[in-house]
């Protein structure tokens, strides 16, 4: 949410219709920062600070969510009034490219409905129908008046996007007919559109089959939480990899899962609950000892793609849980997103750390992606990939030698108890990792829709509304994805300052390639270069090097022309470096015995030699000088930097007594570290 409301307020300032909200976007940084602490993050601190860990977390989520507001009613000023009898549903795409995608939004009728008919709402696009549901709202309320509607649209890059629902007067709400949808086969509910195929198992409520473009991704099983033994090690100090499985949720019976469901009358325990033109969900519940659960398969008929939903009630303790997936082709290959694209899981059961996605490669090309929001533990074991969902040891519990960790006379605290909620999403295909970075980028910020009515201030009939014009492109078909667009922190007064940052996730070009070069510049000249290669000619490396820095000039010609645009004067600061006539005077009167200190090999001989010529300077130049002790040890510093240069530059010696053509002597050691921590 932090990155995407960046992206608003920067998009909204340029707009000149607000400003940018600094004090509050630094609120929020403290608090992430802050619970990022490595016995926060994992749920391995004492229960009281991982409560103060969450309330920190919601504080922070609770002002971007004011300040993301804010900006989305200033980015829809000037949008024209609803004509009678219309809903407006208003979406701002955050990312540079079209978007394709699912939008949910709920809102109220003008009144409430007691006719006992139903009304349905439908997405229009300048006049064009879209595909819509209406689905099950939040309210309880046993009445017709609020909505929720799912519809499927490509959106706008960087901007706002205007739709309009229209309301259909129909007898009653429309149900899908499981049979017509799944068959009537007692083991198999066979889900085909053009897009993909999918088989759920009566039985187990596990899907035993997806496939997409003629090819299977998943086989028999795939979506069990698997219930692996833990132990009371909360931050894994003694080992890396929970394998020890030691059962699975199991479908609950048509009586437990009515139960569990609070219904009057018995219902089966895997059902449709929702059926449309955008996609069908199935709901599934679960049992395993006391603890239970509920998925819902969203299964699209506009995409090979499926949206899986998980609710976990944990009443288990010493017991980690993992959602297992089965690729149909056991040489699949196994890979996830992590800081600079992508790098192959480890495959022999041990943790993985990702990020947003995992992608499994099939032999023959296919790509089964899995999305994720915010699971960021996994493992691949004898074919099986697993998302690491819950871990339950005691709270701080850290093994050492034989001591008991928990006591035995009194209940304790555990971890990640109650319930938890899971989102994940699966998309099988004919794809690369330029798709990929992208589609999991866009489930992880996704777009913001409102139902708001537009004053109609500032409308012009002749015109475009400034926040449906794209701020920002690139191209539909490149890679690059933008991971940052804001104000930058350390000069956040200035209207002038903004960060871009764009990024490139794919592989393939890194694996081929001779050589990666990353180059920062200024409109006069280039200030830092990073740069890997596998042996190039001088000339090759310098071509790349002036190569970006001509690149670079048109992003700071592009800076350059929001600054003449929005600009604001940069301000003026006194240098602290002390004046020449100062640092002159003070190599006169000192450079011998600058010279005479430094002449020697030890370092701990060059500092106790140096002290004394300190207090002999301080004490012929602090009355010279008055109030300016700090600014004389500044030049007493840039004078020791002087005889080491002039050395090395006249003399071909060095301050350690090495020559100019000799290296430091090289020793490595090579072993495994057991434990990597703080």
């Amino acid at each position: 949410m932090l990155f995407s409301t960046e992206k608003m307020y920067t998009h909204l300032c340029a707009l000149g219709k607000g400003t940018y909200p600094e004090k509050e976007f630094g609120e929020v940084l403290y608090d992430m920062l802050t619970v990022q602490f490595h016995d926060v993050l994992p749920g391995s601190s004492i229960l009281p600070a991982e409560e103060m860990a969450l309330r920190m977390m919601d504080h922070a989520l609770e002002i971007l969510s004011r300040l993301r507001m804010r900006a989305f009613m200033a980015l829809s000023d000037g949008e024209p009034e609803a004509p009678t009898g219309e809903i407006p549903v208003l979406v701002y795409n955050p990312h540079p490219y079209p978007v394709t995608e699912d939008i949910m939004c709920e809102f109220m009728l003008a009144d409430q409905n007691w006719s006992g008919t139903f009304h349905n709402p439908v997405a229009y696009r300048d006049g064009v129908r879209l595909p819509s549901q209406c689905e099950k709202e939040y309210s309880n309320l046993p009445l017709d008046w609020r909505k929720r509607i799912i519809f499927r649209a490509e959106l706008s890059p960087m901007a706002m996007n205007r739709f309009d629902c229209k309301i259909e007067v129909l007898d009653k709400k429309p149900v899908g007919d499981p049979a017509a949808l799944f068959g009537d086969d007692p083991e198999i509910m066979l889900f085909i559109t053009p897009h993909m195929a999918v088989e759920i198992n009566r039985k187990t409520g596990l899907i035993d089959r997806l496939t997409a473009g003629g090819k299977t991704y998943l086989g028999k099983d795939s979506f069990s939480i698997d219930v692996m033994q833990d132990r009371h090690d909360a931050w894994g100090m003694t080992f890396r990899e929970w394998r020890d499985k030691i059962g699975s949720f199991t479908l609950l019976s048509d009586e437990e899962g009515t139960k569990f469901s609070d219904q009057d009358a018995t219902i089966p325990s895997i059902r449709v609950i929702e059926d449309g033109p955008v996609r069908t969900v199935v709901e599934a519940v679960y049992g395993y000892e006391g603890s239970r659960a509920r998925i819902h398969y969203k299964l699209s008929k506009q995409a090979p793609q499926m949206d899986v939903d998980i609710r976990i009630v944990n009443q288990e303790k010493r017991k980690m849980f993992k959602l297992g997936l089965t690729p149909a082709d056991p040489s699949s290959t196994p890979a996830l997103e992590v800081a600079f694209g992508e790098e192959p899981m480890k495959t022999d059961g041990v943790e993985n750390v990702g990020h947003k996605y995992i992608t499994v490669l099939s032999p023959d090309g296919g790509r089964l992606n899995v999305f994720n929001r915010g699971i960021y533990g996994s493992s691949w074991d004898k074919g099986t990939l697993y998302l690491t969902l819950l871990h339950s040891p005691g709270h701080t519990t850290h093994p050492l030698g034989d001591r008991r960790t928990l006591p035995t006379d009194r209940h304790a605290d555990y971890m990640e108890q109650g319930e938890r909620d899971f989102s994940i999403r699966l998309v099988a295909g004919e794809m690369t990792d330029t798709n990929t970075a992208r589609d999991a980028l866009t489930f992880n910020e996704t777009p913001m829709a409102v139902n708001i009515f537009p004053s109609g201030d500032g409308f012009d009939p002749d015109g475009i509304p400034a926040g449906r014009v794209p701020f920002l492109t690139l191209s539909k078909d490149s890679p690059v994805i933008l991971t940052a667009l804001k104000r930058t922190e350390d000069r956040a007064d200035s209207a002038t300052d903004w960060l871009i940052r764009l990024f490139n996730p794919t592989a393939a070009e890194r694996e081929t390639n001779r050589m990666t070069t990353t180059i920062a510049a200024t409109h006069k000249k280039i200030v830092m270069i990073e740069s890997e290669a596998k042996e190039v000619p001088d000339d090759v490396m310098f071509d790349a090097i002036m190569t970006g820095h001509r690149e670079n000039q048109k992003i700071v010609e592009f800076i350059n022309s929001i600054v003449a645009e929005i600009g604001k004067p940069k301000f003026t600061f006194e240098s602290s470096n002390p004046d020449t006539e100062m640092f002159e005077a003070i190599k006169e009167f000192a450079i011998d015995d600058v010279k005479f200190a430094l002449d020697t090999d030890d370092k701990t001989v060059r500092d106790e030699r140096m002290l004394p010529i300190y207090d002999k300077v301080h004490e012929k130049f602090d009355e010279i000088y008055p109030e300016q002790e700090l600014k004389i040890d500044d030049c007493m510093y840039k004078l020791q930097k002087f005889v080491v240069r002039r050395w090395l530059l006249d003399e071909g010696k060095r301050v350690d007594g090495r020559g100019i053509n000799d290296i430091r002597p090289l020793n490595a050691q090579v072993d495994l570290l057991s434990r990597v921590h703080g």
